[in-house]
């Protein structure tokens, strides 16, 4: 990276954009810091590379309300059929044009997090060892992608969430 990089002011801050944490109402406030400060200099990051790097086009479904329409559709975009397992859905997902960045950053019962940039939407995946509770955690995210778009964090958009990582999983 050029110099500027680590000497210029962020170019990206999550401040006012929804920013949705799994258990957020339980996250110290340090820890919701620590894990947006470090999420913002990722995306800057990755949005810097992607001046340099032309990648793939979003692909999302149209909007949906209901969580269990919105997986059935987003099963179909990924061209997963109805039995067949989400394996690698990170890989998937980056291949529809999401974002998805892992951060190492270990936060006890805190796995991931997701927002809006401008049109991209973002997954953010923090350090766990469990790969199916990494799994569940990107799905629930894609859920908020998909459902809670400029929508502030509240426990029934965790329940909606919840219901669409079920739907898409199973």
């Amino acid at each position: 990276f050029p110099m500027e990089f680590f000497t210029s002011a962020p170019l990206v801050e999550f401040g006012r954009r929804p920013l949705h944490f799994r258990a957020q109402a339980t996250m110290p406030m340090k820890q919701a810091d620590q894990a947006t400060r470090t999420g913002e200099v990722v995306v800057e990051a990755v949005r810097r590379l992607e001046e340099q790097v032309e990648g793939p086009a979003l692909r999302l479904p149209g909007l949906q309300t209901e969580p269990s329409a919105a997986a059935a559709a987003m099963r179909q975009v990924l061209g997963l059929g109805p039995d067949e397992p989400a394996t690698g859905l990170p890989v998937l997902l980056e291949h529809v044009g999401v974002t998805v960045i892992g951060l190492p950053l270990v936060a006890h019962r805190r796995d991931a997090f997701s927002l809006w940039m401008a049109d991209r939407p973002v997954v953010a995946l923090l350090d766990t060892d469990a790969g199916d509770r990494q799994l569940w955690s990107t799905a629930h995210e894609l859920g908020h992608l998909l459902l809670h778009r400029e929508v502030p964090a509240s426990r029934d958009i965790e329940a909606s969430a919840d219901e669409f990582a079920t739907h898409f999983l199973v």
